[in-house]
């Protein structure tokens, strides 16, 4: 599909239509496993929305929530309905929704959740993930010694890595700015779930 026939737009989800909504909720499931999976009504309360549509089509969609204090986003979720996977949607769309924010002049760059592609037993896809986010110019922040991210069907964490995506020229998170994305990203993400010692643990894999 020419890159020209997609509209991606960010749009808030009480102005989407019904057959969107459920073609998000779909490929929401489609894409992520339980583990991962927030309920989906808690990320729209409090996160900023893209959606790519081809006609009446929805083929994807992003979710962003963004730390003032620390100059930077969460690209909570990105997912691409089956069909049109490998195809530039996902590209197309993360281009775009980073135009929007360096546009806006509020945050330095995106930080990026993925599985750990170094964990052991994890699959082909983890690691597709890296080579795709870095093809859009993300890259593993340096500062962190590991991540990881509460889980959301049990008890428990699961091995992440934390990227970072540039949207100015300014330098990747470290130290005071490092930890208060962390704190961010707890805080809109993990709070309801994670371990009383989650926080702490996570801030104390900061290195510089």
């Amino acid at each position: 599909m020419p890159l020209a026939a997609r509209q991606i737009t960010e749009m808030s989800w009480s102005d989407l239509r019904s057959a969107d909504k459920k073609g998000i909720e779909g490929i929401y499931r489609d894409s992520f496993p339980p583990e991962e999976r927030r309920p989906l009504e808690a990320v729209i309360a409090g996160s900023r929305l893209w959606i790519v549509r081809s006609g009446n089509d929805l083929l994807g969609f992003a979710t962003v929530a963004t730390f003032a204090a620390a100059r930077s986003a969460l690209l909570q979720y990105l997912a691409v309905a089956p069909p049109e996977r490998s195809t530039g949607v996902g590209s197309q769309l993360l281009e775009v929704l980073a135009a929007d924010l360096a546009r806006e002049g509020s945050v330095d760059g995106i930080l990026i959740e993925i599985e750990d592609p170094f964990d052991g037993g994890v699959s082909d896809e983890a690691r597709r993930r890296l080579r795709f986010y870095r093809s859009c110019g993300a890259d593993r922040l340096g500062c962190l010694r590991s991540y990881f991210m509460a889980d959301f069907a049990q008890p428990g964490r699961i091995p992440m890595m934390l990227l970072w995506r540039p949207l100015t020229e300014a330098e990747p998170p470290a130290g005071t700015s490092l930890r208060a994305a962390l704190h961010g990203i707890f805080e809109s993400e993990y709070s309801e779930v994670a371990d009383q010692t989650f926080l702490a643990d996570l801030l104390a894999e900061v290195i510089c």
